[in-house]
């Protein structure tokens, strides 16, 4: 995450991104895939054998673009418990420079460590499944990033999702998603057909799990979904967080990572 961060890893999703209740990354320590370059590589290939199309291919092909020496220390700091316990700390801050659509980034480590944060909705489903490379996050604070209307105010399916990515030097290593697709009529929205929650996580020796989505209507009449994550380490350290996503019948909306 922009923050060296794990919670990128994975989150997430978000994130992710994924039919991710399940928990990805693991590994143990006799495999020790952050002790050299090669060993990582390995690991990730063993990833995508796993789970083909399920972005480890694409994180190797990032790790191999890196140096020799920047690959060393991306190794550091996703190895270092010290580092992870801060990038899950730091998660849980708020993303500053959100855009009117919704998307934000915050840096740690000089740069090495970035959170991409992005939110948006379109008609039907498509867009709110194929949402990988999206990301947000949000913090205990309270604040709460937003994207405007994304379409014609006209009766029909509407999706909208929120999402987190995590890059350390470029890679990226985590993403953790949470997505609503809904119905509108003329006047209101009437109908929700589900809520989605989707993670990817290529940090070794950490996990990520998630509840069933939660799904409502508010009284306001915004569709919403919500889930709640929970990374673990093998070190002991933990994290927890509730992610959710909202949208009005026009379009308009946002989404949180508290």
């Amino acid at each position: 995450m922009k923050v060296k961060s794990i919670l990128g890893a994975g989150i997430a999703g978000v994130f992710c991104v994924m039919s991710l209740a399940a928990v990805g990354g693991t590994a143990s320590a006799a495999e020790n895939p952050t002790s050299t370059p090669s060993a990582y590589m390995a690991w990730l290939a063993g990833q995508e054998s796993e789970n083909p199309g399920g972005g480890a291919a694409e994180t190797l092909g990032e790790f191999k673009a890196l140096s020799e020496a920047d690959q060393v220390e991306f190794l550091h700091i996703i190895g270092d418990p010290g580092h992870v316990k801060d990038f899950l700390e730091f998660a849980s801050r708020p993303v500053s420079g959100a855009s009117a659509a919704g998307s934000g980034t915050k840096v740690l480590n000089g740069g090495d460590v970035v959170l991409e944060t992005e939110s948006g909705g379109a008609d039907g489903e498509s867009s709110a499944e194929g949402t990988a490379d999206a990301s947000g996050l949000q913090a205990s604070s309270g604040w709460r990033d937003g994207f405007g209307s994304f379409g014609a105010i006209r009766a029909g399916d509407r999706s909208a999702w929120y999402t987190k990515t995590d890059k350390v030097m470029g890679v990226k290593v985590s993403q953790v998603r949470i997505s609503v697709l809904f119905h509108k009529n003329n006047t209101k929205i009437d109908k929700i057909y589900k809520g989605e929650a989707g993670h990817r996580n290529f940090v070794p020796f950490s996990e990520f799990s998630n509840t069933k989505p939660d799904t409502w209507i508010d009284a306001r009449g915004l569709a919403h979904a919500s889930t709640v994550w929970t990374a673990k380490l093998e070190t002991g350290s933990s994290w927890t967080a509730s992610e959710e996503v909202w949208c009005n019948k026009a379009g308009g909306g946002g989404g949180a990572l508290v």
